[in-house]
């Protein structure tokens, strides 16, 4: 029963993903938006121009890499050239490959953090955030996202099993996907020194979870003796992940800077703000976690009993939102993203007011983050909170792209709900918003004055 159901679950979701290819390469045969520069790139290197780079282009080739070693299988299959059967429909087709992969990445990671929950609450579970809406719909256009979170998440999975060298193996095709996935990789090395910490050390007065919240001093203080009294298993076993970050840095210094090709649209800021949006963003597309009666309830005793701290984080907050709130020049020029009426129809409006009557909705949404994660220990919501911070704020472009891989790894840890109706609710609000998307996208199409082939909203 359990094996034909999880069959039947994997079917479901290939069918799903073969259909929705098939229907928009049909509608949309040629490169749209940053195809037009990764599917030129791809086709010179399965051409072997190596060295040919266009400077446009931010990310490392991982993206070209990886899809010439899938079509070299694909081409010995069909018993072809890699050069022959490298086009727009097979580039694309490597991201539904990397798509069915994720799923099952989800569910092995979602079986391991979460053993005692049923069967069917693990394949929902898998299926609701499998369709996480920015993420499925870049499942179908050659972009880096899917493979980035592939890798990623693949590097966190192996580190939960202790096979850290395939570990470092994902961590380092992540990075080539993307650059940013450092602050992951460093995520995971500081998980897993974590999960060294034996219950007897870090609570020799509770016998609980190792994931029992302590304060931040009681876990400091057992990280603290865990490396100082094993130091040398702790550097064997965090080597692979400080060799990509060692490596890094001395890229970004020699490159000076983040980015390849093009950097003067891609520049570090301190965009502090983004951090709000991200928790806007994750608190409506976990509605049922996010705003369930325990949350607002644990969010207003907190708030009653702690309101100096809590009137302290709303000053930094203004604070924030008042000088450090940037508006990118693509923001308002591009009105084919979702983020243009985000930003032109919300923030911009009446003088900007309403991005501070936002302010105690950030408050509450960081609350209903760390609320959702109390299950895991102080410092390891510290942690998160510290990765998602380095990762978002330089980036000065709001981007819901961006978000993807900070919300699966949160959405990932949250503990399922005691009932099917949170998980059947998260899925019903992402089917209607996949099926919005795309609708949007493959037939509600406009053209712009300035240019003559058809504009297509998206994410």
């Amino acid at each position: 029963m359990s094996a034909n159901l999880i069959l039947a679950s994997n079917v479901l979701f290939i069918t799903l993903l073969s259909g929705v290819y098939n229907e928009l390469n049909r509608i949309v045969p040629e490169p749209y938006m940053d195809e037009t520069f990764h599917i030129p790139q791809a086709l010179r290197y399965c051409n072997g121009s190596l060295y040919e780079w266009d400077p446009m282009i931010t990310t490392f080739p991982g993206l070209y890499f990886a899809s010439m070693g899938l079509l070299s299988i694909y081409s010995k299959l069909v018993q072809t050239s890699v050069m022959e059967s490298c086009n727009i429909f097979t580039l694309r087709g490597t991201n539904i490959i990397y798509g069915v992969a994720t799923y099952f990445v989800i569910y092995l990671i979602l079986k391991k953090l979460h053993p005692k929950i049923s069967q069917y609450t693990l394949l929902l579970s898998t299926l609701t955030i499998s369709l996480f809406p920015v993420l499925f719909f870049f499942n179908f256009l050659y972009y880096t996202d899917c493979g980035s979170t592939f890798f990623i998440l693949s590097a966190y999975l192996f580190s939960l099993y202790n096979q850290q060298s395939l570990s470092m193996s994902c961590c380092i095709m992540a990075v080539l996907f993307r650059q940013t996935n450092v602050v992951w990789v460093a995520f995971v090395a500081g998980t897993t020194l974590l999960d060294l910490i034996p219950n007897e050390i870090l609570f020799p007065s509770r016998e609980t979870d190792k994931y029992y919240v302590g304060t931040i001093r009681e876990q400091l203080i057992a990280v603290t003796k865990l490396c100082w009294f094993d130091m040398k298993r702790i550097v064997a076993l965090l080597s692979p992940y400080l060799f990509v970050i060692v490596t890094f840095i001395y890229f970004v210094v020699i490159n000076k800077g983040v980015a390849v090709g093009d950097k003067s649209h891609h520049q570090v800021s301190l965009n502090f703000p983004q951090l709000f949006y991200f928790l806007s963003f994750t608190s409506v597309l976990t509605l049922p976690y996010s705003f369930s009666k325990e949350t607002l309830c644990s969010c207003y005793h907190y708030c009653v009993n702690n309101w100096r701290s809590t009137l302290f984080l709303f000053v930094i907050s203004l604070y924030f939102v008042t000088y450090f709130t940037y508006t990118h020049e693509y923001l308002l020029a591009d009105n084919r993203h979702y983020t243009f009426y985000v930003w032109s129809k919300i923030y911009r409006p009446y003088g900007g007011i309403i991005r501070y009557l936002l302010v105690p909705g950030y408050l509450y949404c960081l609350y209903a983050l760390l609320y959702n994660l109390q299950s895991y220990s102080t410092l390891w919501r510290l942690g998160f909170i510290l990765s998602l911070f380095i990762y978002v704020v330089p980036q000065s472009l709001l981007e819901f792209r961006y978000f993807i891989v900070p919300f699966l790894l949160y959405r990932i840890h949250i503990n399922p709900p005691s009932s099917f109706l949170p998980l059947v609710f998260e899925l019903i609000l992402y089917s209607i918003i996949n099926i919005f998307t795309f609708y949007l996208f493959l037939f509600r199409g406009f053209v712009w004055p300035s240019e003559e082939s058809v504009q297509r909203f998206m994410w």
